[in-house]
C-alpha cells in the first residue's frame, strides 16, 4: 500500500504475471459488477496488459478477463478473452476495440458487468467490449 493505493509489480520478467482474487466467498455470486482504477506505471513493451479477471474457476483456470493493454489504440488494445488452462499458451479471444480515450499516465476506471451469458466491458464509462455466450454462471473475481 502507498498512499491508499494497492501497488502491484511484476516486472521480475517479461512473463511475470501478478493476480489478485477477492474474498472467496463471492465466488458464488452469478450477476456481478466491479469496478477498479487501474493505472499501468511501467510495462515491458506496449503489449502488455492489466484485467480484470472474472469468473475464475477453480480459484486458478479457467477464467474471463477485461483486458486493457499498455497500447489501448491498437486493434486488440482492449478485449474480452478466456484463458482456458494454466498449461494453454493460447488464449479464446471473444471481443476486442481499440480505444483511444484510454489515459496511459493516468488512472483507467474499468468495470466488468457479467449478467447471465453477457459480459460488457467498460472503460472510463464507454463500453468497449462485449460478449453474450460466457460457459460459467459463476466463479472468483
Amino acid at each position: 500500500m502507498s498512499n491508499g493505493n494497492y501497488i502491484i509489480d511484476a516486472s521480475g520478467s517479461a512473463d511475470t504475471y501478478v493476480r489478485i482474487l477477492l474474498p472467496q466467498f463471492l465466488d458464488s455470486f452469478g450477476d456481478i459488477k466491479f469496478e477498479a482504477s487501474i493505472k499501468m506505471a511501467a510495462a515491458t513493451d506496449n503489449k502488455k496488459w492489466t484485467s480484470l479477471m472474472y469468473r475464475v474457476q477453480n480459484g486458478n483456470y479457467p477464467y474471463y478477463q477485461g483486458c486493457l493493454r499498455k497500447d489501448a489504440t491498437a486493434s486488440n488494445g482492449i478485449e474480452i478473452s478466456q484463458k482456458p488452462s494454466a498449461n494453454s499458451t493460447a488464449w479464446n479471444v471473444y471481443s476486442t476495440s481499440a480505444f483511444d480515450r484510454a489515459r496511459t499516465s493516468d488512472y483507467n476506471i474499468c468495470t466488468i458487468t457479467a449478467k447471465g451469458t453477457k459480459s460488457v466491458f467498460n472503460v472510463n464509462g464507454f463500453d468497449v467490449c462485449e460478449y453474450s455466450n460466457t460457459a460459467y454462471a459463476t466463479g472468483a473475481m
